[in-house]
């Protein structure tokens, strides 16, 4: 019984990005989750938008995933040139995506997309209201470290100034990337190789 374990909410990423890959060049902020209620990608669309329109925000979104809120939401970015539309994706794919991202946001209530993000070397920007995320995994992130947790209570302007802030030191993201890989490393090696009897799934 040495090798059964009970694992946290985990995933093991097959497909993971390694912080050597990076460049430091890359103009990307990935969103991976499922389009529904809660996922707070209508807010993130609102301050990318808002960051393109006040000034030099060279970066583009790239939203992996499908769900109830998709078409509504495409529908309203529809004019929106710095989108790209993944739709559902997996493994090799979301990785693929991910080479073009510097960090990634899930501003909603957030679960297993915060350790994939982190798995792809991707500084995870969430909300700081933990007792309203679907799980334990943004308890993951170690502010200034892994990520950055926004103000719940004001999420439009405080989610505004985190993703400027990032944008503006690629430098520090970078040592955020190779904290994010390092963070995620024991929850791969956890699960690689042994007999889980409970992953406690949101």
């Amino acid at each position: 019984m040495d090798k059964v374990f009970v694992v946290p909410n985990s995933l093991l990423n097959r497909f993971a990005v390694p912080p050597e890959e990076k460049t430091g060049k890359e103009r990307g902020i990935l969103f991976v989750g499922r389009l529904r209620s809660g996922s707070g990608l209508a807010l993130l669309l609102r301050v990318v938008r808002r960051l393109k329109e006040e000034g030099d925000f060279p970066f583009t979104l790239h939203v992996v995933g499908d769900g109830e809120e998709a078409a509504g939401l495409r529908q309203q970015a529809a004019a929106c040139n710095w989108i790209i539309w993944h739709g559902e994706a997996y493994g090799a794919r979301v990785s693929n995506i991910s080479r073009e991202c510097l960090f990634g946001c899930y501003p909603g209530n957030a679960g297993l997309s915060v350790v994939h993000m982190m798995s792809l070397s991707l500084p995870v920007i969430t909300h700081d209201d933990l007792s309203s995320h679907e799980g334990p995994e943004p308890s993951y992130i170690r502010k200034g470290f892994t990520g950055v947790l926004y103000d719940h209570g004001d999420p439009e302007q405080s989610l505004y100034r985190s993703l400027q802030r990032l944008a503006a030191a690629p430098d520090q993201v970078g040592t955020m990337q190779r904290s994010c890989f390092e963070e995620y490393q024991p929850h791969a090696a956890i699960l690689r190789g042994k007999t889980v009897v409970s992953h406690e799934w949101n």
